[in-house]
This record gives structure tokens, C-alpha cells and sequence, in this order.
């Protein structure tokens, strides 16, 4: 069953409304304005803010374009795919050296005793 034209409306004015909250969130929680998060800064602060929002706009709203999503932070699509991707490989990375990790002390304890 198609959805009606005023549901579709009314969805994508709540993800609209959600994901500007979910960006002045963001600008209150790191104390960072929107000028500074759509600046064209490298600061390392900034750059882990804009993929932090990606990510979390993208989990939140997946209906949302990544157009959007960059738009609100001076970015374009392929930009905001980058910065999800870099946040997927880093928790890949940490969860597979804790992993590690764990196994590594698991088998130092089982030749200590």
C-alpha cells in the first residue's frame, strides 16, 4: 500500500525537525557554533564533531540524504560518506584490538599458572 503524499510530507518534516535538533545538540554538548562546524577548519575537535553528526544524522534519520546531512555542515555527499566511513573503520579497528587484547590476557593467564 502506497503511503500518502501528507504522511510523506509529515515524515519528512519530523526527520527535518529531529535532525536540526539532534545538530544544535551537538553545537551545545561541544560548546562549537554552526559557523564553526560548517567552517572550512582542519581542527582535529571539529572534524571528530561533523563525523560524529554524520554518523549519528545517518543512524537517526536514515531516510535523510547524505546531501542534507552535508549541507548542514558546509559538505558535500561524498564528504559525509567519508566521515562514516573513518568512524565504521576506527570502531572496527578498536573492536578487533580489544578482541585481541582479551585473548592475549586470557593465554598470558593460562601460562602463568
Amino acid at each position: 500500500m502506497k503511503k500518502s503524499p501528507l504522511i510523506k510530507l509529515h515524515r519528512a518534516t519530523n526527520n527535518l525537525t529531529g535532525i536540526i535538533n539532534l545538530y544544535n545538540q551537538i553545537c551545545e554538548l561541544t560548546e562549537c557554533s554552526m559557523e564553526d562546524i560548517g567552517s572550512k577548519s582542519r581542527k582535529q575537535k571539529l572534524v571528530f564533531i561533523r563525523a560524529a553528526f554524520a554518523v549519528l544524522a545517518k543512524e537517526q534519520y536514515p531516510d535523510l540524504s547524505l546531501e542534507l546531512i552535508g549541507s548542514m555542515m558546509n559538505r558535500d555527499h561524498s564528504s559525509v560518506t567519508v566521515m562514516i566511513q573513518q568512524v565504521r573503520d576506527v570502531k572496527e579497528k578498536r573492536e578487533f584490538f580489544f578482541k585481541i587484547q582479551k585473548e592475549l590476557q586470557i593465554k598470558h593467564l593460562d601460562y602463568s599458572i
